[in-house]
């Protein structure tokens, strides 16, 4: 643990106080106030960001953008001394804990990122792109959470309360700068954001964006982001916009479907757009007409926070064959005739991997990367996954380490107390991913959902010292029930001895077989 004359020299860059009873106008020599008081009160951290303006000599002449980047270069002050702390052997002086070294070191880079994502923030800020700048300062806090994330895993771990403080300062600092950024008229806007990371004008023309497996038809970065723009307008000035249950939950005013689907939709009475032209289609409107039509629409600006609904997820389980059935199908047959020499990566989930099922595709393809993951309908995909191969390959059993997004524990589910390493329980999830609940449902959120957000995943888990998953069995069996899932009631009807449960190539329990076999030879009835 570091002494506290060591980090006694990095305090000034942590939280800057001021007292409550000081006039903030004596704060500043020059110029006139007003505008860094009304800056400030856009901010949850009035009181800091008087201060933290106070200790630079150009505050009182700096506009709203100039001091929005005051207080990101401090914050990435923060950041750069923090990745300075974790990288040097200071916080590791007494411990020789292998495990902490590795933590300290992804803590590290954590803050680099953060540095560098702030080092970003600025040079948008002046360039006024603010929509950017929010978020990179965002990514930036973001990272920093990742680093408690990462010793949350580990119980045995405590988090060095000297980088707890820095974390906490860096938090506020980011989210002064957001209020800022607020205040100048800017929102995320994640679509616009994502549209600009494509490639430049002079390139957009020539690199390929998407690739149809079946034609080997190319689409390239220019083409798709007219065709998004063409869709949109067509959709916004030709009708007005924006499975039955589906549509019917989510008040749809319009459908897309493949031409052979939409039959389904007819009883909704919500007027459907047909993918492709079909002979058959008579005058029905169909997307591909849309993209043709409409790109020189004007499409008026459209913001989206981050609090709107994006979707609405709907899972039927999985039932029948296990999943993965590609990675059991590529091993059986062999790629079925197609050249899989240019394939280089696989991921795999819905279902855990057994190891002889993983142990046969990497001898069949030595040259993919095989990464087993774990995720939920309810964590809008991934939680666990491996970053790397050779990660994987040393793991067999497991379904990945956590991704830095998310908060896990392993509780006993009887006494809803967290577990160590190894130990057995229900694993639980936390993170801005989880959905915020079912449509409609407050019993069935209530009961998957605790009160602090986390995520009752009904699945009986580990993490082992390291910090990787693995999933043992379900903790219930969950029925579908109107579409919601239900726990059964169960009563034990008989009891059997068999000398092995069947399962699958891939693991999976085979239940017809089983309660066959315990039928062929009943010992006992209750």
């Amino acid at each position: 643990m570091v002494s506290s004359s060591f980090f006694s020299r990095f305090l000034p860059l942590m939280i800057l106080t001021i007292s409550c009873t000081q006039n903030p106008s004596n704060l500043f020599a020059n110029g006139d106030i007003n505008l860094i008081q009304k800056t400030c009160k856009t901010t949850k951290f009035y009181d800091l960001c008087i201060s933290s303006l106070q200790s630079d000599s150009t505050s009182p002449q700096a506009d709203t953008k100039g001091l929005a980047i005051i207080i990101a270069k401090q914050a990435m002050a923060n950041a750069t001394s923090t990745n300075s702390i974790l990288s040097s052997n200071i916080l590791l002086k007494n411990t020789n804990d292998t495990l902490m070294k590795r933590v300290l070191k992804q803590c590290a880079d954590w803050y680099s990122a953060a540095g560098a994502s702030l080092q970003s923030s600025i040079q948008d800020l002046g360039s006024e792109l603010y929509d950017y700048a929010y978020m990179h300062v965002m990514a930036a806090s973001d990272y920093a959470k990742s680093c408690r994330n990462a010793f949350k895993r580990y119980p045995n771990l405590v988090y060095p309360p000297e980088i707890s403080a820095r974390e906490e300062g860096l938090k506020h600092f980011c989210d002064m700068i957001m209020g800022i950024i607020d205040s100048l008229g800017a929102r995320l806007d994640t679509a616009s954001f994502v549209l600009s990371q494509f490639s430049k004008l002079d390139r957009a023309e020539s690199r390929v964006a998407l690739i149809d497996s079946a034609t080997n038809h190319r689409v390239t970065y220019g083409q798709l982001r007219r065709s998004i723009h063409s869709l949109a307008a067509g959709l916004y000035h030709g009708l007005g916009v924006q499975l039955t249950k589906q549509v019917l939950d989510s008040g749809a005013k319009l459908a897309i479907a493949a031409p052979e689907e939409k039959h389904k939709l007819l009883s909704t009475g919500v007027p459907t757009l047909v993918t492709t032209r079909e002979p058959s289609s008579g005058n029905e409107l169909s997307v591909e007409e849309l993209i043709d039509c409409c790109e020189s629409m004007v499409l008026p600006e459209n913001h989206t926070d981050q609090s709107d609904t994006a979707a609405i997820l709907y899972s039927y389980g999985t039932t029948g064959t296990t999943v993965p059935p590609v990675i059991l199908g590529s091993l059986k047959y062999g790629g079925g005739g197609y050249d899989l020499s240019s394939l280089r990566s696989v991921g795999s989930g819905a279902a855990s991997l057994s190891k002889h099922l993983a142990h046969g595709f990497r001898a069949k393809f030595p040259w993919v990367d095989l990464k087993p993951g774990y995720g939920l309908t309810e964590s809008c995909g991934a939680a666990c996954f491996f970053v790397t191969g050779e990660e994987a390959k040393a793991r067999p059993a497991a379904s990945g380490a956590l991704l830095p997004s998310f908060c896990a524990k392993v509780v006993d589910p009887v006494t809803k107390i967290a577990l160590g390493p190894n130990g057995e329980g229900e694993l639980w999830l936390k993170g801005q991913a989880v959905m915020k609940g079912y449509l409609g449902n407050e019993v069935a959120t209530s009961a998957t959902i605790d009160s602090d957000g986390w995520l009752r995943t009904g699945d009986l888990c580990y993490f082992d010292e390291d910090g990787y998953l693995f999933v043992v069995d379900r903790i219930r069996e969950l029925i579908k029930y109107n579409g919601y899932q239900v726990a059964p009631y169960k009563k034990i009807k008989r009891v059997a001895f068999i000398n092995e449960i069947p399962k699958s190539v891939a693991g999976k329990i085979l239940r017809k077989d089983l309660m066959a076999q315990s039928k062929q030879n009943i010992r006992s009835k209750l």
